[in-house]
């Protein structure tokens, strides 16, 4: 996996990317979100550098033979640890963590994966999770 300098907007855009991975698939309605929020101008990139960061983290994890949709879950723990490392800025971690919550929210279903990225981004950095407004977005998990 390439690596980023630390706190650079391709490393909190990558995070951003992977959460949007997290169930599968990237929606149109994810995608609308984040142009509505100006993802390139509050992470400081256009909005082809985002694209552009999400096209490299696809081709990263086909080449280490991540990539079969769960991105964030089929990494190792100290691979994942080694890209949240990337971004240590507590204002630029609120930034990611916010607009992971927005984009996740966006088609207004909350997957279990989406849901463990967000809390696994929040852990890690010592956040709180974002709220989210979709109807099952904190439906209790029940084991089998």
């Amino acid at each position: 996996m390439r690596t980023y300098p630390r706190n650079s907007p391709q490393a909190a855009a990558r995070i951003l990317a992977l959460s949007l991975l997290a169930d599968g698939h990237v929606s149109q309605a994810e995608m609308a979100r984040l142009t509505q929020l100006d993802v390139g101008g509050r992470l400081g990139m256009d909005a082809q550098g985002f694209e552009a960061v999400i096209a490299d983290l696809c081709m990263d994890l086909m080449a280490t033979g991540t990539l079969s949709g769960l991105a964030v879950q089929q990494l190792d723990e100290a691979a994942l640890d080694s890209l949240l490392a990337e971004v240590t800025d507590p204002g630029l971690q609120l930034i990611v963590l916010q607009l992971c919550g927005a984009a996740i929210d966006a088609d207004a279903h909350v997957a279990e994966d989406e849901r463990a990225v967000l809390k696994r981004l929040a852990d890690h950095w010592h956040l709180p999770v974002p709220v989210l407004r979709a109807p099952n977005a904190y439906r209790a998990t029940v084991a089998a």
